[in-house]
């Protein structure tokens, strides 16, 4: 197994074991387990592998897994509609648009964490789980991929409106100080 599957089916190990409140490594757990996830191709095979895995070490629970090919409105919604018909899957991939608004239905994971003595910050890049931590302190979800988001600029426009390039210590007060300037009324 690559590094990348490995650390997928670290996660989802981690958020498996959390959700059903079991020591890593305990023999006596079982029951049904149900995960759902979203992905097509590489993203589709790195989710199996991750609950392979999982069922590899935990045969004895009954381990149902859902891959939906694509993550987009419609997928968000039927979390949504699960969430508020008590049907939705233990373990659920979720979009962090959505993650904010069905957070009542979470389960606080950090007593797991505490329990069974790991260590996130060793797991994770630093800072990673900032946005995982709800304002009352409750962690009730861990990252399972990480984006990065970059601005882009279009070079004729700023030329145009005879407004400075952007500079690697821009700030968002620089961005809407800069905004109102490409106004041109019509």
């Amino acid at each position: 197994m690559d590094r990348k599957k490995l650390a997928v089916a670290l996660v989802v190990g981690m958020l498996v074991l959390g959700m059903l409140g079991t020591v890593a490594g305990a023999s006596g757990v079982s029951g049904k387990l149900t995960i759902w996830s979203w992905g097509a191709g590489g993203e589709k095979e790195a989710r199996e592998a991750a609950v392979n895995a999982f069922i590899k070490a935990y045969p004895q629970l009954d381990v149902e897994h859902s891959v939906i090919p694509t993550a987009d409105s419609v997928w968000d919604q039927k979390q949504a509609a699960a969430y508020s018909a008590g049907t939705a899957a233990d373990v659920m991939q979720m979009s962090p648009d959505y993650y904010g608004l069905l957070s009542r239905y979470y389960e606080d994971l950090r007593s797991y964490v505490e329990r069974d003595g790991i260590n996130l910050e060793e797991l994770t890049t630093p800072g990673i789980l900032d946005g995982y931590y709800r304002p009352d302190g409750k962690l009730e979800a861990m990252p399972l991929l990480a984006n990065c988001f970059v601005f882009a600029y279009n070079k004729e426009l700023f030329d145009r409106f005879g407004v400075a390039y952007p500079t690697d210590d821009w700030t968002w007060e620089d961005f809407a100080e800069m905004a109102p300037k490409f106004v041109s009324g019509s």
